[in-house]
This record gives C-alpha cells, sequence and structure tokens, in this order.
C-alpha cells in the first residue's frame, strides 16, 4: 500500500506484479483462502488470487475495524457511534449473518476471533 491509494502485488515466483489503483483510502487487507480483501473508506474489494482484475465489491455503511477470514466465509466488523456490527458474507458477496455489540471497547475486537471456529464448521 502507498499514499497514493495503489497497491502493489508482487509475485516472486513469476517475477511480475501487479498494481491495483482505488479511488478511495485504503484501510486494511487480508490474504487468505485464495482471496485478498481490500477495504477501502467507501468500498470492500474481494480478489481471487487468481483474476487480481476483476473484483467483487460494494459499498460499506460504516468504517470497517477489523477483518477475519475463513476458507468459505469472511467477516468485516465495523463502527457505527457506540453499536458494532459483526457483518458475515460468503467470497461471492452474499450477506448471510450479522451481530450487533454495543459498547465494544477497541481492544476487544481481538475477542472476536471466537467466531472462527463457529465459522469454519458451517461449511
Amino acid at each position: 500500500m502507498d499514499e497514493k491509494n495503489k497497491l502493489v502485488i508482487t509475485d516472486y515466483h513469476n517475477d511480475n506484479y501487479e498494481e491495483i489503483d482505488f479511488k478511495d483510502k485504503l484501510i486494511d487487507m487480508v490474504l487468505g483462502f485464495n482471496y485478498l480483501i481490500v477495504v477501502t473508506a467507501n468500498q470492500c474489494h474481494i480478489y481471487h488470487i487468481n483474476n487480481l482484475s476483476t473484483p467483487y465489491k460494494f459499498d460499506l455503511k460504516d468504517k470497517v475495524k477489523l477483518i477475519l477470514t475463513c476458507p468459505k466465509y469472511f467477516a468485516l466488523i465495523d463502527d457505527n457511534n457506540s453499536l458494532s456490527v459483526f457483518l458475515i458474507y460468503f467470497y461471492m458477496i452474499y450477506y448471510i449473518l450479522m451481530f450487533r455489540f454495543i459498547h465494544m471497547k477497541e481492544n476487544q475486537y481481538n475477542l472476536l476471533k471466537f467466531l472462527h471456529p463457529v465459522l469454519e464448521c458451517h461449511q
């Protein structure tokens, strides 16, 4: 990531790279389970690692605080004032589940990782 809203992905095995430009500020990204999830200020972009030219994307309502990944699902935890929302999606952007947490503190977001085994069991 750089300050110009650009992501540079380097494949050292094949000795090539790809640049992806975003119109909004890059907030966070996670690579796992053959997907790259990139969160900007206003959108979530989901790339399959074999096809970085055509992402799935959708608009975000609030600022994302945490991204969790599992083999079939991923979760975004966003922050809407005092209400934290845990949104679970299939990688093809099908929304499946939402949890709401009231008054979560910044250091409590790591506690949400308890849902990883739950997500992985429901494949």
